[in-house]
């Protein structure tokens, strides 16, 4: 039977799926041609092998130039931690290793699928109680604001993005403090060893590494500088 892959909005499709089918061996399917067909959950393949339990809610203020899309799926995906939730991070690991060790599809081409994916819980607060956006702006020499958007539910609510030095970090907001922290990507790397320099002290200053969930790696400020680098 052919196997069906969910790639776009996964956060959304899959807890929506298994939150409804809990005790069903199947499910409707929105086909093609407008009809609902029954469908196996055996059958169902995920593009990733783990996502964030919570998404931040959102409301429709119009997006701006300022704002940075991204999305639902990539939201924590790549993010700061406090280096108190050592052991958290190293059983989160462990649960997508699992996942790929034991669920992984092979669907050629260099490409990978999973029947099942990790729902990850144990760091709710991933940087404890939360970094000053004034102190977070003192740690970098380029500083810019703007806001965060998910790609088709709106602007985040409390969301933020920065541009720091060309790099692009994205998180959550409270009474003025950063609770969330995630990296993004970069749009130049024309500043990169400034940009690097700054990072490795804000790391160390505030006890953070940062964790990418899908590689299962976890960078700390001396690692700031192989994981960094231009493609030869």
């Amino acid at each position: 039977m052919k196997k069906i892959l969910i790639t776009m909005t996964l956060w959304t499709s899959i807890l929506a799926f298994f939150g409804c089918n809990s005790n069903n061996n199947t499910s409707k399917s929105n086909t093609e041609n407008g009809k609902v067909e029954m469908m196996n959950p055996n059958d169902i393949l995920m593009s990733i092998s783990t996502i964030e339990s919570t998404l931040p809610g959102t409301n429709e203020q119009p997006k701006d130039s300022l704002d940075l899309e991204i999305l639902e799926d990539d939201w924590r995906q790549f993010e700061f931690i406090n280096t108190k939730y050592k052991n958290s991070i190293d059983k989160e690991i462990d649960s997508i290793n699992m996942i790929i060790e034991n669920e992984s599809v092979d669907l050629g081409e260099n490409m990978t699928a999973f029947k099942n994916l990790h729902v990850r819980k144990l760091i709710p607060n991933p940087l404890d109680e939360g970094i000053a956006i004034e102190d977070l702006k003192n740690a970098f020499s380029s500083f810019q604001t703007g806001s965060l958007s998910f790609d088709q539910y709106g602007r985040v609510i409390n969301g933020i993005y920065f541009d720091i030095s060309g790099f692009h970090l994205y998180g959550l907001t409270n009474n003025s403090k950063v609770t969330a922290l995630g990296f993004y990507g970069l749009s130049s790397w024309e500043n990169l060893e400034t940009f690097k320099n700054e990072m490795k002290a804000f790391m160390d200053k505030y006890n953070v590494v940062l964790v990418n969930w899908r590689s299962m790696m976890v960078i700390d400020s001396n690692g700031i500088d192989d994981y960094l680098k231009p493609n030869e």
